[in-house]
């Protein structure tokens, strides 16, 4: 399991359907999303890598589901390594 693009990426497409819905322009919103996408790209260096499971732009699983095991929701936040879990908060 794992992210495909960061924080940043999602921010720029957030910012592009903004534009896009306050002008009802494609074309803007377009314009408007690439030119913050390369302003925020050489942060993206910046990003601590826990971001990418809690704002990644896509994540993607590669396996397959073993129906004879299953995991109870407390086992599952476990499992959560994102920026946020309780071991880096201490």
């Amino acid at each position: 399991m794992g992210g495909i693009s960061g924080p940043e990426v999602a921010l720029a497409w957030s910012f592009k359907h903004f534009i896009w819905a306050l002008t009802r322009s494609r074309k803007l919103g377009r314009l408007a999303g690439v030119f913050l996408g390369l302003l925020l790209r050489p942060l993206a260096g910046l990003m601590a890598p826990a971001s990418m499971f809690d704002a990644s732009s896509a994540t993607f699983f590669l396996g397959a589901k073993d129906e004879a095991s299953t995991v109870t929701h407390k086992e599952l936040l476990t499992l959560y390594r994102g920026q946020f879990a309780s071991s880096r908060m201490a």
